[in-house]
Order: structure tokens, then C-alpha cells, then sequence
């Protein structure tokens, strides 16, 4: 074969390798500025945005309230118990019945005592003709002054024998020593009782005492006259008011609580002594004050601090600023705000911890928490 005839051969396998190769090159390059792109893309539009919920900060009437649980204390309370020992001869009520000062309630029988009235009175009377007869011989000078002197000392004996018994007589009654409503008997006709045993109590419950307790700081707040609000299961969805009618004039040392006592009317005897209330006190009339919700706090040990809802400035990005706030009063859902916020910025209230400062947000405020001054319960 000649060196021409070689030439001629390879020439279409050096067009083939050198084509093949500009393919090679010309799509290795595109590829290259499909990376570049997408890296250039990437670095433009930064991580993804993050979904929270906001709520404008906003001003409402505020009144410094506080909280606490109380105790029904009768105004006027007593077990009533027997001063003497003896048989009960008479009952003349029934638990729970209401009864009036000076009403008897029970009899202890007294039949030994009243026949030692009598003779006492026989006695008395019998002291008292001699004694007669002896100042008329005094007089006379029939007597000396020691003869009339015994007389007159066992005359007042006499007397006071009398008295002594009748007091005794009086002790084995037992009377109503207020107006109020019985409690349950606890004693049965026929029944000895000893000296002490209890009978029945009695309480007088028109009105009624609410004792409870406060933080030292609410005592500069703190008069007769207040208004406080009392609730309790037995109430229901109603609520009694009443007056502060004592404060304590000491604090607590070991709790630095102060006692604080209420008067309440109970007409309809809806309060019972012992049980468990709660109160309601406003130490201050009512302010404007800026608000927010407490899940929008972001606390630190260096201060706490709000995430704001901020525009970008070509108006088209959400994103978070941070902002360090300054807190007041606690109420419901809410706290008071006393710097670092205005009226109608946005606060983000829920996703608070999953934002920092700068990033970007997707605002979806129908997912935020309903937040309430005066929250309750479902079950309530």
C-alpha cells in the first residue's frame, strides 16, 4: 500500500475525533454555566421562608387586678356545749332550723335542783323574818350587836344560796345566744352529757367573712372599702360581691403574705363557713396600656426581647427584626408592654422560636393562638 493510500484512510477517522471532540467541549461548557446558574440562583434566593403567625400590638383598657383563695368565716360562730352535767330532758329544735337570740334550745333536767330551790327559798325566807325580828331587838337593845351581826350574815347566805341555784338551773338551759342557723344535733333526748359535750353549732350567716392572703407588694394598695368579687363552684357562671373590711397590720415572715378579710352578704346562704372561694381584687382604677400576647416573648438571661414583622424596602419580603421590650403587668393571654413596641406593629406570635433576626417569613396569621384578657376554661 502506498504512503497516499494511507493518508487517505485516516483522514476521515481525524474528522471524526476532532468533531467528537467539539461535542465533548461545547457540552462540558454548557453544563458549566448551568452550574454557574444555579449557584448564582441559589446564593440569590437564600434559605426557604419561614411560616409564622402575627398579631398588631394594640392598647385596651387595663386594670391591675390579682388573684387569690380564700376562706367563708362565720361573722358570728359557736359549737354550743353544756356548763354542767346531767340528762337532757328536753330538745326544741332541729338541725339546720333557724332561731333567734334568747330561743331555748335544750334542757338538761334539773328536777334535784329545783327541790333544793325550794328549800333554799324556805331557808331564805326563814333568814330573812329573823333578821326582821332582830333589828326590832337591837333596837331595844334586847340583842348585842354579835346576835344581830350572825343574823344578818345568815340572812344574805340564805340569799345568796337561792341565787346559786337558780344560776345552776339556768346553766342546764341552753339558749340561742345570737340569731343565726343551726348546724346538725349531735345529742338525743334521755342522752347524759357531760360537762363540755357539744350540742349543736349555730352560725350566723347573713353575712360572712372571706379571709385570704396577698403579696407584701399589693399592701400599699390595700384599704377598707375595696371592692372584691368572690366565685366558687357553688356559685356557678354568678359571683358575690363584697368590701375589704380588715387588713392585717403585719406581713408574714415566712411567706411575706399579708391577711387580708372580706365582708360578704349571704342572703340567700349560698356560702358555707370552711369552704373555698376565689377572689377577685382591683387595686387600681381603669388606664390604657399597649399590649401583646405572652406567646410572643422571647425571655433571655439578658433581657427579653419581641420578633417584628418588618417589610423589606422594595415592599415585596417579610422578615424578622428583633426587638428588646421592657414588660409590665401580666393579665389572661396578655402582657402590658412598657417600651420597645408601638401601637399596630406586628408581632409574631406563634413559630417564635424557630425564627432570627433577618429571616425571611410567610406570614399566616390564621394560625395564631386566641389570646384573651379574661380567658376560662371550656369546662368552666
Amino acid at each position: 500500500m502506498s504512503i497516499s493510500n494511507k493518508t487517505n484512510t485516516l483522514k476521515p477517522i481525524w474528522i471524526s475525533a476532532s468533531i467528537l471532540i467539539v461535542l465533548v467541549v461545547f457540552i462540558a461548557g454548557i453544563k458549566m454555566l448551568q452550574i454557574r446558574a444555579l449557584s448564582k440562583s441559589g446564593q440569590s434566593n437564600g434559605p426557604p421562608p419561614i411560616a409564622v403567625a402575627t398579631k398588631l400590638v394594640q392598647t385596651v383598657e387595663w386594670i391591675d387586678e390579682v388573684q387569690a383563695t380564700g376562706t367563708v368565716v362565720p361573722i358570728q360562730g359557736t359549737l354550743l356545749s353544756t356548763e354542767l352535767p346531767g340528762t337532757v330532758q328536753s330538745i326544741n329544735f332541729e338541725s339546720g332550723q333557724d332561731v333567734a337570740i334568747g330561743d331555748i334550745l335544750l334542757r338538761l333536767d334539773c328536777r334535784q335542783e329545783r327541790a333544793e330551790l325550794a328549800s333554799a327559798n324556805a331557808n331564805s325566807q326563814l333568814a330573812q323574818i329573823n333578821y326582821a325580828r332582830a333589828q326590832k331587838l337591837i333596837a331595844s337593845k334586847t340583842i348585842s350587836q354579835a346576835e344581830f351581826d350572825i343574823s344578818e350574815a345568815e340572812m344574805k347566805k340564805a340569799i345568796a344560796q337561792v341565787e346559786q341555784i337558780k344560776s345552776r338551773i339556768e346553766q342546764k338551759t341552753i339558749r340561742a345566744p345570737f340569731t343565726g342557723s343551726l348546724g346538725i344535733r349531735q345529742v338525743q333526748e334521755g342522752q347524759y352529757l357531760k360537762a363540755g359535750e357539744q350540742v349543736v353549732s349555730l352560725q350566723a350567716d347573713e353575712l360572712v367573712y372571706v379571709n385570704f392572703y396577698l403579696s407584701q407588694s399589693a399592701y400599699a394598695y390595700l384599704k377598707e372599702g375595696l371592692a372584691v368579687s368572690v366565685s366558687a363552684d357553688v356559685l356557678g357562671d354568678s359571683v358575690i360581691t363584697g368590701k375589704i373590711s380588715a387588713v392585717a397590720n403585719k406581713v408574714d415572715v415566712s411567706s411575706r403574705m399579708i391577711e387580708v378579710q372580706a365582708t360578704l352578704p349571704n342572703p340567700e346562704r349560698r356560702l358555707a363557713s370552711g369552704m373555698y372561694v376565689n377572689v377577685l381584687l382591683s387595686l387600681t382604677k381603669k388606664r390604657e396600656a399597649l399590649v401583646i400576647p405572652q406567646t410572643a416573648i422571647v425571655y433571655t438571661s439578658y433581657g427579653n426581647s419581641v420578633y417584628l414583622s418588618k417589610l423589606d424596602e422594595d415592599g415585596s419580603t417579610y422578615r424578622a427584626k428583633q426587638a428588646a421590650v421592657a414588660l409590665g403587668k401580666r393579665k389572661g393571654d396578655y402582657v402590658e408592654v412598657l417600651s420597645g413596641v408601638t401601637e399596630g406593629s406586628a408581632v409574631v406570635t406563634d413559630g417564635v422560636f424557630k425564627i432570627y433576626p433577618g429571616a425571611v417569613l410567610l406570614l399566616e396569621d390564621t394560625r395564631a393562638p386566641i389570646s384573651e384578657l379574661a380567658p376560662k376554661p371550656d369546662e368552666s
